[in-house]
């Protein structure tokens, strides 16, 4: 091929890569906002029969703690005490509430129509390229799920169901895009990661999903990235446990 014409399939290549993430991109913050806005407006249940239940308020009570008093309770008398079953969530409000002084329903409402808004864009993600029937199919999920009283409820507590959903969402659309387009990007692990310390019994939904990923992986390209990367997911979540033992002396929580 000549130099003229290896720069101009090179050129193509690069902007049918670039069309292709814009259209990822556009499609899926359509996807979001179509989440968040027919769940606002088809909401199963009135909204007090199920926002800022007790145990989103109890984990966000240590996290306020830690940052008033510094150690994770339930008092400034400084005993350790790992009275919350979600890392994810208690970190988070925790950075939040240092940064900003935010309330609880301030916090959890945000975390809520933030992680719907992240739903909906994952979601979106494992239909590519079939990007418009990617949002039909992903408009009509988010509308069936709002006949689910149960999901639609547990989603909106408050509780780290939103996390959950959205990263357990993101996790297979990260696995499912690295193996078609060969790449294992340090930001796809961070996510797995955090998918796993969105409950402390999570791992046990990440970890097949690392297996499949990491079988079909190197299946697909004869490559070991992979395997590497799910052991990267599997020792920063082992690090963490180690952390809470270290610091709580013993591995259940409270």
């Amino acid at each position: 091929m000549a130099p003229g014409r290896f720069q101009l399939a090179v050129w193509q290549r690069i902007r049918t890569i670039e069309r292709s993430r814009l259209h990822a991109l556009l499609f899926g913050i359509a996807s979001g906002c179509l989440f968040v806005w027919i769940w606002k407006h088809h909401a199963p249940l009135p909204a007090d029969l199920y926002t800022e239940r007790d145990d989103a308020l109890i984990t966000l009570s240590h996290a306020k703690n830690l940052v008033d008093f510094g150690s994770i309770g339930v008092d400034p008398a400084g005993a350790r005490v790992e009275g919350f079953s979600t890392p994810l969530q208690f970190w988070a409000f925790a950075l939040a509430y240092a940064l900003t002084h935010c309330g609880y329903a301030t916090f959890l409402d945000l975390q809520v129509q933030l992680c719907t808004f992240a739903l909906g864009f994952a979601l979106l993600q494992l239909f590519r390229p079939h990007y418009l029937v990617g949002l039909l199919l992903s408009a009509g999920t988010a509308w069936w799920l709002t006949t689910t009283a149960r999901f639609y409820g547990w989603h909106h507590s408050g509780m780290e169901n939103s996390f959950t959903h959205a990263l357990l969402v993101a996790s297979l659309a990260c696995c499912v895009d690295s193996i078609a387009r060969r790449r294992v990007h340090w930001s796809m692990l961070l996510c797995l990661w955090l998918a796993s310390l969105s409950r402390l019994e999570s791992i046990l939904h990440v970890a097949p999903l690392l297996a499949i990923w990491a079988i079909a992986y190197y299946d697909e390209h004869r490559s070991p990235a992979a395997v590497r990367g799910s052991a990267l997911v599997l020792a920063g979540w082992l690090a963490y446990q180690v952390f809470r033992v270290l610091y709580f002396g013993r591995f259940q929580p409270n």
